[in-house]
């Protein structure tokens, strides 16, 4: 499917067509029920909510109990530990709905999420993958939106630019059901970037996304997110667009995914160099001049190597700490 608005003649409510809410859960007890609220005051009243308990070991379950014992749109599915890719296929697997929506258990919707988004597949034939601009969130406070200049907020065919970074967050995400049936499951073995190679697997076979600029979730930011974790990140990152470009058939696709692929792995090598600034700093300049040699239109790297290799008689030193610092603030 390349876009278009599907039939909506199933599983309406008051003209509206069901969503399937799929929301992975891993001891959130703490957490999970504000995403549950969030989503009951949905506007877009039609909705079910599959919350996937995946092997908690904490009050995950009884928390979502409550809301399924309460409210017939909630059901709760159980599996054991086996990660939020799985999850989520567990849930798509179930889902009835002719829409699919994803939400972290740690993360929450404002309450007119739902109506404004679905809004959009009904303004433009070719949408297949909607999402809204958010908030970054400390659980208590606000931090700022994730998108402040409206020129980067790319909607569209968004497949060369989603070479370049995942663009979307899981949360703000909608898909109409055929598109998601067609992508197929979430990959299991990313820990991390499984919803980036999911959208690169949609913009391979067409991707025409419009989003909603006014923020519509919030992100909550703590230690312990999974994308703090820089050098097993830019590993995923690496082995998602490697695998991405191995089986693309776009040719612009290709294109963007190769650059893109270079730069990461240039990451990759300045990712690695970050542990050796404690252990082995005179073994950073050659991380530096790998990842250079990976991607040779970032200069940047190249006055970073020559400033790491330039004599200590002539002030090697000071320009040698002054990429050291820049490393640690990086990577």
């Amino acid at each position: 499917m390349s876009g278009g608005i599907l039939s909506l003649a199933v599983m309406r409510t008051n003209g509206k067509a069901l969503v399937s809410v799929i929301i992975p859960a891993h001891n959130a007890a703490g957490v999970v029920e504000e995403a549950l609220r969030s989503v009951q005051v949905q506007t877009w009243t039609n909705f079910e909510a599959l919350v996937i308990d995946d092997g908690s070991t904490d009050a995950t379950a009884d928390v979502v109990h409550r809301f399924v014992g309460r409210d017939a749109r909630f059901c709760i599915l159980s599996q054991a530990n086996a990660g939020a890719s799985r999850a989520r296929n567990a849930g798509l697997a179930r889902a009835r709905g002719d829409f699919i929506a994803f939400l972290d258990a740690d993360d929450v919707w404002f309450p007119e999420k739902l109506e404004r988004q679905m809004g959009l597949f009904q303004t433009d034939a070719r949408t297949n993958f909607v999402f809204s601009n958010y908030l970054f969130w400390d659980g208590t406070q606000d931090l700022g939106p994730r998108h402040e200049n409206r020129r980067k907020f790319r909607e569209g065919d968004v497949g060369p630019h989603l070479a370049e970074g995942n663009l979307f967050l899981t949360s703000s995400v909608i898909l109409p059901r055929a598109t998601a049936e067609q992508v197929g499951d979430f990959d299991p073995a990313f820990a991390i970037g499984e919803d980036w190679d999911y959208w690169l697997r949609l913009a391979d076979r067409g991707i025409w996304a419009r989003g909603v600029w006014q923020p519509l979730a919030r992100y909550r930011r703590w230690p312990g997110n999974v994308t703090r974790h820089k050098l097993r990140t830019a590993e995923l990152n690496v082995v998602v667009l490697e695998q991405n470009l191995n089986r693309s058939r776009r040719p612009e696709l290709q294109r963007a995914l190769r650059r893109a692929l270079a730069r990461a792995r240039g990451v990759l090598e300045l990712a690695r160099a970050r542990p050796l600034l404690e252990s082995a700093p005179h073994s950073v300049a050659e991380g530096v001049w790998r990842a250079w040699r990976h991607h040779p239109r970032r200069l940047k790297w190249l006055l970073w190597y020559l400033a790491l290799v330039w004599p200590a008689s002539l002030g090697g030193q000071a320009t040698s700490d002054l990429v050291y610092r820049k490393i640690r603030q990086k990577w």
